[in-house]
């Protein structure tokens, strides 16, 4: 009875460490995940920041000097967007990158 209850132990054991493993190795991949969408999302602001800019030099070439306010206050909160975005991109890049060459970082 006692040799079963310690196989039976082992064995959970065992699959605990499986799963563990398993959610590990995710981790790096859900990292890299995120990093690739928050890439995109700096993309995208960067592009609205640049057409925002342009609108705004436009309307200011024909006299609109309101819409041109306007538009480069979108285009300086669309360069913000950018940055953070590419920050956080950044940031779980390296996540990503330490996840995968450590296996998860110590113990967790």
């Amino acid at each position: 009875m006692n040799m079963l209850r310690t196989g039976l132990l082992l064995a959970l054991a065992g699959g605990a460490m499986t799963i563990a493993g398993a959610a590990s190795a995710q981790d790096w991949r859900y990292d890299d995940y995120m990093a690739h969408r928050a890439r995109h999302g700096a993309e995208v602001h960067a592009y609205q920041a640049g057409r925002d800019q342009r609108a705004a030099d436009t309307a200011a070439y024909y006299g609109d000097y309101r819409a041109a306010d306007a538009y480069a206050h979108a285009a300086a909160v669309r360069r913000a967007e950018a940055r953070r975005d590419a920050r956080f991109a950044r940031h779980e890049r390296h996540a990503a990158r330490w996840d995968y060459w450590h296996g998860g970082g110590w113990g967790y």
